[in-house]
């Protein structure tokens, strides 16, 4: 999903091989119209888009399986319907595609994995709009599809492969120059079809999940911090997962995965826990043969909604409605010297028959229960005040399946020397007056 209109909202475009087109749906005030139709031939069986021929505007790049080349649909200025396409040999059997700049200089490249020959075609732009022709880098047997993503932290983007025959990932570091190492591999289930990169466990690196549709599962490879991959980590999955897509479906701040099931005619959700780690899938039904899968708030209720394409070129939207977790009060700011015991205290209720969970944090940082802290995990935190280690800023979040929602922050104002009760750095005369005050009206 992107702007291909230029009207700030996100349109569809899908490639469609038995057809021979590219269907976009332009986004627009009254929301999603029919389809218009762009004549694609040679079996598309993919697309990227971006501004590809040097001029404002997003363009199409689409991938011909039969016809061993990739068709380039440059917009027009003032319209997202793209022009007729020029045509690039990309080798044989091409399949998926993705466009950034791999030789560094402000140009959007190409690069297209061959079925065929087991080759990923890297395609360089030339810099009056059109491409270099292509270089060749071998991969794994029968590349389907390959996503880009830094992988060594040197802010190059890099290559990932899936090797459909081979059950492997391949992964090219960039040279820096557009060209690429020799690839490395990882096992990757059996029939390795969709992939897809993204930082999975907050360290700041590119991860990659891997989509393998004969074993019905999607392997996690985290980056162990050098360009290397660990061993993957499996999750179950429908029949015949096609892709894998990577959002936060329910705003919590941590990336879950999404999975077309063509067999099953559903999509499954992982949602993320943090740390590389997923909940058991969530299936949806979306009709016979979904294929992709985008993630968009196509009703613009600040919810990321799912964009399903099917084999037969139709597609299903499903509407985020998953409620959230909700405070019902939340904790008051106070004040405590030292020895006093800090509570705070909310109430909250989960979406219904789901499991909340309770975490305190102070000043940002989660809490835990020890020798001064009880309840760290709980509706009522208690803190025995020991001093200003202790002053600051308290909230409680709430988790469920449905996401994180926080509290409003409370004060603990910590008072070192209760005998100063004017406040002016000192106990004298004038404190020894105001304590007298106070007893004589009983408020001592």
């Amino acid at each position: 999903m992107r702007d291909l209109s230029g009207n700030g909202l996100k349109d569809i475009a899908t490639a469609n091989s038995v057809s021979n087109n590219v269907n976009l749906w332009l986004d627009g005030p009254g929301g999603l119209p029919p389809a218009a139709s762009i004549t694609t031939p040679g079996s598309p069986s993919s697309l990227v888009a971006g501004e590809l021929n040097g001029q404002p505007g997003l363009d199409l790049a689409v991938t011909g399986f039969s016809s061993n080349g990739v068709y380039v649909h440059s917009a027009p200025a003032n319209s997202a319907i793209p022009q007729a396409p020029a045509f690039l040999n990309a080798g044989p059997q091409p399949f998926g595609i993705v466009a950034a700049d791999f030789n560094a200089d402000g140009r959007l490249d190409l690069a297209v994995s061959n079925f065929g020959t087991s080759t990923v075609s890297v395609l360089l732009a030339n810099g009056t709009g059109g491409f270099l022709p292509r270089q060749a880098h071998s991969v794994g047997s029968a590349n389907l599809s390959l996503a880009t993503g830094d992988f060594n932290g040197d802010g190059l983007p890099d290559l990932a492969v899936a090797n459909f025959h081979a059950g492997t990932v391949s992964v090219l570091l960039n040279l820096g120059n557009g060209t690429f190492s020799p690839h490395a591999t990882y096992s990757a289930g059996n029939a390795p079809r969709g992939i897809t990169t993204a930082d999975f466990n907050g360290d700041g690196r590119d991860d990659l999940a891997v989509a393998s549709t004969a074993d019905g599962t999607v392997s996690t490879l985290i980056n162990a911090g050098d360009g290397t991959f660990l061993a993957r980590q499996v999750w179950p999955v429908g029949a015949s997962p096609q892709a894998v897509t990577v959002g936060d479906v329910n705003n919590d701040g941590i990336l879950d995965l999404v999975v077309p099931n063509f067999d099953g005619g559903t999509v499954s959700v992982l949602v993320g826990t943090g740390g590389g780690i997923f909940r058991p899938q969530i299936q949806f039904a979306v009709g016979a043969q979904p294929t992709a899968v985008a993630i968009g708030d196509i009703d613009r209720d600040g919810r990321p909604d799912l964009v399903v394409s099917t084999y037969s070129g139709y597609l299903s939207i499903l509407l985020n409605a998953t409620p959230t977790a909700a405070f019902t009060s939340h904790p008051a700011s106070i004040a405590r010297v030292r020895g006093q015991m800090a509570v705070y205290e909310v109430t909250a209720g989960p979406p219904p028959g789901q499991p909340l969970h309770v975490r305190w944090f102070k000043d940002g940082i989660a809490m835990n229960d020890g020798p001064r802290i009880n309840g760290s995990a709980s509706t009522r935190l208690q803190v025995l005040v020991d001093g200003q280690v202790d002053a600051g800023t308290y909230e409680a979040r709430l988790s469920s399946l449905c996401g994180t929602v926080r509290s409003l922050p409370a004060y603990l104002v910590v008072d070192d020397c209760p005998a100063d009760y004017n406040a002016d750095g000192a106990v004298d005369l004038a404190d020894l007056l105001d304590f007298l005050g106070f007893w004589q009206v009983g408020c001592p």
